[in-house]
């Protein structure tokens, strides 16, 4: 039978039982209801002249009207293209102009996000169920208002519609982290939907609980068309979070709901925050079992899940490209973690290499999708449904389909491929043992060895727990999977959508394993710095001069008297920079003050970087601000969280200013000594400390803090409430991007951190003075009440020039900036060969000496040298007395 058939006898079958409730505001909608209210909402789609198969970007939460526009969209073949509001306004206005988008669908509360690419649109369509008063209805924004539709109208559902119609379009980053677009027809949707109910028994009595975001399959295919075809109901509900975890089983209970669709995260975090006994007493009398997907489910978790709520879970497995391509069911099972029976129209092979049990798992489905849409050249690339599509999982055949690890993951052990997880599905049968992972890195011999990477669930002796992992691997793993090293990380870095990142815990391992530790060459110097006394407030005569910029403005004055100065004191990198035509700027708003914040696109741009350079979201419109340089960054941040003698711990070597910043604020700095060990930090904190700074990379001596470190500064501030201003100015100054960790990658609400950057110093224009802080909402007003009062603003005109050639510039300093960094290290290779001691350090262009053998200070020491041999450093007493 033809798909549109069925969907249309689904909705005659059920007229008059409910699909839709709001969770809110408890209101239902019948399918008739439903089929009369998209039908108008359809007309009112196709009378605007919103065209067929031609997608359409929606921008919306989770809403029951959102629903009903989907089902307008099925009704008169027009492509959705649902995009989560949590990417950038520059992405979104990079997909509109690279697939010509002309029309947007968008909620009253994404307006703002749209007027900032709304010149490439025809049509910007704004929805609600009630008045609309954020636009003026023109020619360019129409209002949707649901509830006012006349339903009075000739429309008929599918009249225009065949079953291989484009339905969705699924934007995802896919493996690569290249954008892609997965591209499905009604008739594969809706035909493996059918599937699937027909195998777990959907039917009309089921009510599901939509807690995952409408614009990901989850929340779309998951929880609201499998309903639909099922014949059951729906509970709408904002997508899952901390107030929804709190409140996860008062709402559940108070619709009746009977089948819950959850995802490893959720449950998770279900089981840290549920203590009582509401969820689980309701799931043993109305809740017959779970359903699990979209990630896989460790047995640890599958098995406290079960054992707190009295369920089975039946997870299953596929992809956005293939849709569901197995199940475990009421009537098959769970067996040994596999992920259930293959669909009886599905065909699975596995691609197996030198006599392996396990292999590729490669796909003949009818569910394939139409192809993948190349969002460059706007084309879809179609793929043959008779052809095997490779999965990229590893995985094997017995009882049930078995997933044992990613294709790209695997370890090569001895010309042995092993997959991390079955290792790590291994170690989380520990009860102590929240998270792990297990990855490989290279070996002289073995090609690769095993790391095992582990959160524990306590402060527990580490040692004893790893004696205790060892066994358990011993006798549960063949040798050649035995891993060599255990090591213990209290936080996992993790990309956006939840995934360890396991690049950056290899090189963390690596460099662990390698055991570069600092050198314990104490420097060992006399203050000499003179202090000049005149009449100003006691805090302007407290404060030193900042050492660096004293020797560097003798150097002017040399170099104006005629004298020829080697310069190796200047904080910069002095790239070859060419000069941007300024002319093409928006006059005469250059010459205006800007918002205080910074112009939008500039911050856009700034998020957009993080987002794929280190894998950090921030909210360009709530938590960026554009400053003055960096300098004033740390200030006002400093200003905003210190109150009078509060304490800031320093680790020396230190920038020259973050003393006499933190004694401008009417703070004390405590330095904590360069040969301090990082795990002791604690001993410096009293019931006076606010804030730790940490400067990563380190100025001067080029320092990386590793994994191990940030988590246990981050552990820090979580245990006594402290701020952490981590300025990141060098960030870019480093050859292997894997070392550097964002504290914005372990901190990811800025509860307790203020992040601080440099433009003027990452793009080699220092003397333009831009900068820029990343924290928390609140904190940012905070902040931004400051800005205002002391500078108001960048320089319009500079902010506009960076934002319109940012990435240009980029693509400028890039290989500059490791030319730079490479030159230090050849500096410190010759000093190695001449027997110069100086601390390590393997970022930045910087070199912090030792000179005890010439038993001068380093002030006498420099002066001597500028004055006698006329090459300008700076002196080491600046950074630190230590």
């Amino acid at each position: 039978m033809n798909i549109i058939t069925t969907i249309q006898k689904n909705f005659e079958k059920n007229k008059n039982n409910t699909f839709l409730i709001d969770s809110k505001q408890g209101t239902k909608t019948t399918y008739g209801e439903l089929q009369t209210e998209a039908s108008a909402i359809a007309n009112f789609l196709i009378n605007n002249e919103v065209k067929t198969e031609t997608p359409i970007i929606i921008l919306a939460d989770n809403s029951v009207e959102l629903a009903k526009i989907y089902f307008a969209c099925l009704f008169s073949g027009i492509t959705i293209f649902p995009l989560n509001p949590v990417l950038s306004d520059k992405e979104i206005e990079n997909l509109i102009r690279q697939m010509n988008i002309k029309t947007i669908i968008v909620s009253p509360k994404y307006i703002s996000k749209v007027r900032t690419y709304d010149n490439s649109l025809n049509k910007i369509i704004v929805f609600d169920n009630n008045e609309i008063t954020e636009i003026n209805e023109n020619n360019k924004y129409l209002k949707l208002i649901i509830s006012n539709l006349n339903h009075q109208h000739h429309f008929i559902p599918f009249s225009n519609v065949d079953e291989e119609t484009s339905l969705i379009l699924i934007y995802t980053s896919g493996t690569t982290g290249s954008p892609k677009g997965v591209v499905h027809s009604i008739k594969s949707l809706f035909s493996n939907g059918y599937k699937f109910c027909e195998i777990m028994d959907f039917n009309s009595n089921n009510r599901f609980f939509n807690i995952l975001s409408m614009t990901y399959l989850g929340g779309y295919y998951n929880l609201l068309m499998i309903p639909f075809l099922a014949g059951g109901s729906v509970v709408i509900n904002e997508v899952f979070g901390p107030l929804t975890a709190t409140n996860f089983w008062s709402i559940t209970k108070k619709h009746n709901v009977n089948t819950l669709w959850l995802v490893p995260s959720i449950m998770a975090m279900l089981l840290e925050v549920d203590r009582g006994n509401e969820g689980a007493n309701y799931c043993k009398q109305n809740i017959p079992y779970f359903i699990s997907g979209t990630a896989p489910l460790t047995d640890e978790l599958r098995q406290r899940f079960e054992t707190k709520y009295h369920q089975k879970i039946y997870d299953n497995y596929g992809l956005s490209e293939t849709l569901f391509i197995s199940t475990n069911t009421p009537q098959h099972p769970n067996r040994n973690n596999g992920v259930g029976i293959i669909l009886d129209d599905v065909e699975v092979i596995i691609s197996k290499e030198n006599d392996k049990n396990d292999g590729e798992i490669l796909v003949k489905t009818p569910y394939l999708m139409k192809g993948y849409l190349d969002f460059e050249k706007n084309q879809l690339n179609k793929l043959n449904k008779t052809d095997y599509f490779k999965t990229g999982d590893i995985g094997l055949i017995k009882d049930n389909l078995y997933i044992t690890g990613r294709k790209k993951d695997l370890i090569i052990r001895g010309g042995i491929n092993i997959s991390p997880m079955n290792i790590e599905d291994v170690i989380s049968t520990h009860k102590d043992v929240i998270e792990c992972a297990v990855i490989g890195i290279p070996h002289k011999i073995m090609g690769e060895d095993i790391v095992a990477v582990i959160k524990p669930r306590n402060s527990t002796n580490f040692k004893q727990l790893s004696s205790e992992i060892k066994k358990l691997c011993k006798e549960n793993l063949a040798s050649v999977k035995q891993p060599s090293y255990f090591f213990e990380l209290s936080e996992f870095p993790k990309t956006l959508s939840g995934k360890i990142q396991k690049r950056k815990l290899k090189t963390w391992a690596i460099d662990k394993i390698e055991n570069k530790k600092l050198k314990k060459n104490k420097l060992i110097v006399k203050e000499g710095i003179n202090n000049n006394y005149y009449r100003a407030s006691s805090v302007a005569r407290n404060s030193i001069e900042a050492v660096s910029i004293t020797y560097n403005n003798k150097v002017y004055e040399m170099k104006q008297r005629g004298e020829d100065v080697i310069t190796l004191s200047l904080g910069e990198a002095f790239f070859d920079l060419p000069l941007f035509q300024f002319n093409d700027l928006p006059f005469p708003d250059v010459y205006h003050y800007s918002h205080s914040r910074g112009i939008i696109e500039l911050r856009e741009n700034l998020a957009k970087y993080f987002s794929t350079q280190y894998d950090v979201e921030f909210d360009p419109e709530k938590e960026i601000i554009i400053t003055a340089g960096s300098k004033i960054a740390i200030h006002m941040a400093l200003m905003a969280t210190l109150n009078i003698e509060d304490e800031v711990l320093i680790p020396e070597p230190a920038w020259v200013s973050y003393f006499e910043q933190v004694k401008l604020c009417h703070g004390i700095p405590v330095s904590i000594p360069y040969d301090e060990e990082i795990f002791n930090y604690e001993n410096y904190i009293t019931n006076r400390t606010k804030v730790i700074i940490i400067n990563n990379p380190v100025n001067p001596t080029g320092k990386v803090y590793n994994l191990e470190e940030l988590t246990y500064i981050y552990k820090l501030a979580q245990k006594y409430n402290l701020f952490i201003i981590s300025d990141e100015a060098y960030s870019d100054f480093i050859l292997d991007n894997d070392k550097f960790i964002s504290m914005g990658n372990l901190d990811k609400e800025l509860s307790h951190t203020i992040v601080c950057n440099s433009i003027s110093k990452n793009y080699g224009i220092s003397g333009w003075r831009i900068g820029y802080i990343i924290t928390n909402e609140d904190l940012t007003y905070q902040i931004l009440k400051i800005n205002q009062h002391l500078i108001t603003c960048p320089a319009t005109i500079l902010e506009m020039y960076i934002a319109k050639h940012f990435f240009e510039i980029i693509e400028i300093t890039k290989p500059q900036i490791q030319a730079v960094v490479k030159q230090k290290n050849i500096v410190n290779d010759y000093m190695d060969k001449i027997g110069l001691e100086y601390l390590p350090g393997v970022a930045t262009f910087y070199s912090f000496v030792s000179i005890k053998g010439t038993r001068l200070n380093s002030i006498e020491f420099c002066n001597r040298l500028l004055d006698d041999e006329k090459i300008c450093v700076v002196p080491g007493i600046g950074y630190g007395k230590s």
